[in-house]
């Protein structure tokens, strides 16, 4: 009975303290409602009134009025610039900023305030200096504020990188293409000095390619749509590169020249031009064909019979003339030649040829290609004319 009595004791006890604490705690939530009690003018609207005017502080905000990037356009190599960003302060409280860093030394941030009142407006001012080896340039710089929602903000400037005179197309190819057809080379020169520019001579430095060529160079207007990259350019000019057939066959890797002026300074450019010479009529793949040795291997050496096959692609102005046909085969002992009839594209024609170790083939004849007189061939022309148009190496042995 005593162990009851003791436990009903502490119990009371415990519920006295636990009421008197919550009432210590309570004035504070209670003064954040109104004067709540028997008689008081509280009512649910005056506790929202409360409520609002205990918990909104005075804080600053920072408001981006030109956004965060800025596209500078074009910009010479080398040449410098700048942009502003204004910042105002929309909050209530001051605005305190600072510069952060940048991401290239090439950037330089300046804050025109470090303090902003309420209303108040102030500008970031980034310069850059174009340094970049790249066609394309990208730079950021960061500002601090005290704004707890935008502690940190990223500035960034773009634009691309120009030489004084920007060649577009940089780089100059006349693809792949017969030597009996023409070509042209067409590119656009937009200049970025304020000095007039004028062009002189354009010249290839092998003077066999230059026999066969004219260069011309006309100014034209600057034209939103189609030079839109190019807003800051001073002049723009239209470049064409004549060559009448005639090229020697094979890898073109040749300098074009062009003499120009800016105002009284005379300069050159060189632009370096690739591709490849093919003739008219060409040799396309078997796995018995070479195209590094441009050679027909006929059989495997083991044997007396075999055969190698090759196709020959026509185009250009052999095509026109005609179809082909088989001249000659050497030595004619050994080898025959059947040439299918082609299958014919919008501008190329492709014959099938198969090359055959004749059945009576003398043992013992071989052509191994050890040197020019070493091999054998079918040669091949139009069918209404005996001139070669193409001869193809052949390599065979006849045990």
């Amino acid at each position: 009975m005593r162990w009851l009595i003791v436990a009903l004791v502490m119990l009371l006890l415990g519920g006295l303290l636990g009421h008197q604490w919550g009432i210590s705690d309570t004035p504070d939530r209670i003064d954040r409602l109104g004067p709540l009690g028997e008689g008081s003018d509280v009512t649910p609207a005056s506790v929202a009134d409360n409520l609002k005017n205990s918990t909104t502080e005075a804080r600053p905000r920072l408001e981006l009025l030109d956004g965060l990037r800025f596209d500078f356009g074009t910009m010479k190599r080398y040449s410098t610039d700048s942009h502003p960003f204004r910042i105002r302060n929309a909050g209530t409280a001051p605005l305190r900023l600072n510069m952060g860093p940048s991401t290239c030394s090439c950037t330089i941030g300046e804050l025109e305030e470090t303090e902003l009142a309420p209303g108040d407006v102030t500008e970031v001012k980034l310069t850059w200096t174009v340094n970049a080896l790249e066609p394309k340039f990208t730079q950021m710089a960061t500002i601090y504020s005290n704004d707890p929602n935008q502690t940190e903000t990223r500035f960034m400037v773009t634009g691309t990188v120009v030489d004084t005179l920007s060649v577009v197309p940089s780089d100059w190819t006349i693809g792949e293409s017969t030597s009996s057809e023409p070509k042209q080379i067409k590119a656009t020169v937009y200049s970025f000095d304020p000095r007039p520019l004028a062009f002189g001579e354009g010249r290839w430095l092998d003077p066999d390619v230059q026999k066969l060529t004219t260069f011309n160079a006309v100014k034209r207007e600057y034209d939103q749509e189609r030079d839109g990259a190019y807003v800051n350019a001073t002049a723009v000019y239209e470049l064409t590169i004549d060559i009448a057939p005639g090229l020697t066959q094979g890898p073109f890797q040749k300098v074009f020249r062009i003499d120009y002026a800016l105002g009284d300074e005379a300069a050159k450019m060189d632009m370096m031009t690739a591709g490849r010479v093919t003739g008219d009529v060409t040799l396309a793949g078997s796995r018995d064909f070479d195209p590094a040795r441009n050679v027909l291997s006929v059989g495997d050496g083991t044997s007396s019979s075999g055969e190698g096959r090759v196709f020959i692609r026509v185009s250009g102005q052999t095509r026109a003339a005609g179809k082909l046909k088989i001249l000659r085969v050497t030595p004619e002992n050994a080898l025959e030649a059947e040439l299918g009839e082609p299958r014919r594209g919008e501008r190329v024609d492709i014959y099938p040829l198969v090359v055959r170790i004749r059945p009576d083939a003398p043992p013992g004849t071989r052509r191994a290609g050890l040197n020019k007189a070493d091999f054998g061939g079918v040669f091949l022309g139009l069918e209404d004319s005996d001139e070669e148009v193409v001869r193809i190496p052949v390599v065979f042995a006849i045990p």
